[in-house]
């Protein structure tokens, strides 16, 4: 049952960088995750820093920003 998961969520990653919610390192970053922690891996899925993923997330929280801000105002000059 553990594959079809990792399936799924391989393919969830694949649909967000699709849509262009995520950057292709991001993807790549992602799915390199994914992969340490597959069975076999001798890493627990518990064992993932959540700092690592936090910070990742503020990131590119502050990208889209950082674009819907330059967008507004590129609109504002027109």
């Amino acid at each position: 049952m553990d594959e079809w998961d990792d399936l799924a969520a391989e393919e969830r990653l694949h649909k967000r960088l699709k849509k262009g919610k995520i950057s292709q390192d991001d993807f790549d970053a992602e799915l390199r995750e994914l992969d340490d922690f597959a069975p076999g891996s001798g890493a627990a899925k518990d064992a993932a820093p959540a700092k690592a993923h936090q910070a990742r997330r503020n990131a590119r929280k502050h990208a889209q920003g950082a674009k819907r801000k330059h967008k507004a105002f590129k609109k504002g000059r027109g």
